[in-house]
């Protein structure tokens, strides 16, 4: 991860105080990996939790495909984001940006379809003080070391069971 990412926090300071209430979800992947799953559930996860939403560092600027080609290819994820009440596109940012934004996040959702063996966005959400909640497909379980909160991907329906979280304090 992004040497920015270490010691965001000061040891005699609890993260919790720079948590926003009510709670704002991330997500910070390339959007092909599950963002379309976490839109058709955030409603639903507002009504379980009012007030949450949902800030959007998706684009596939990684992959060096510029912003005119993104559109074409993931035009039917980033739409919906912009449509969905509560839910803020923001795109792709530098590290340090991210670093800023991750503070006040209280939950990287991500609603992982993609086999991965580890995620570097994952880790840099836990060096930020970020729950998580992802599937528990592939190497996530030993990724997450038990810091996660891993859903069934038996049915994308399970995953409204993220809705049973309740932020901590």
């Amino acid at each position: 991860m992004a040497p920015c990412f270490a010691n965001i926090f000061p040891d005699n300071l609890s993260i919790l105080t720079h948590k926003y209430r009510p709670p704002i979800l991330a997500y910070t992947l390339t959007p092909f990996r599950g963002l379309d799953i976490l839109l058709k559930v955030f409603p639903e996860i507002r009504q379980a939790v009012p007030g949450t939403r949902l800030k959007v560092f998706s684009s596939m600027k990684v992959h060096q495909i510029d912003d005119n080609d993104n559109k074409l290819f993931v035009g039917q994820l980033y739409r919906p984001c912009q449509e969905t009440e509560f839910v803020e596109y923001i795109g792709s940012v530098p590290p340090p940006e991210l670093v800023r934004q991750l503070r006040s996040v209280a939950v990287l959702a991500y609603l992982n379809t993609y086999l991965e063996t580890s995620s570097i966005a994952v880790m840099e959400a836990m060096a930020s003080g970020c729950r998580i909640v992802t599937s528990e497909l592939a190497a996530w379980p030993e990724t997450t070391a038990g810091f996660a909160r891993l859903v069934s991907m038996s049915g994308v329906e399970n995953f409204a069971s993220i809705t049973n979280w309740k932020p901590a304090g």
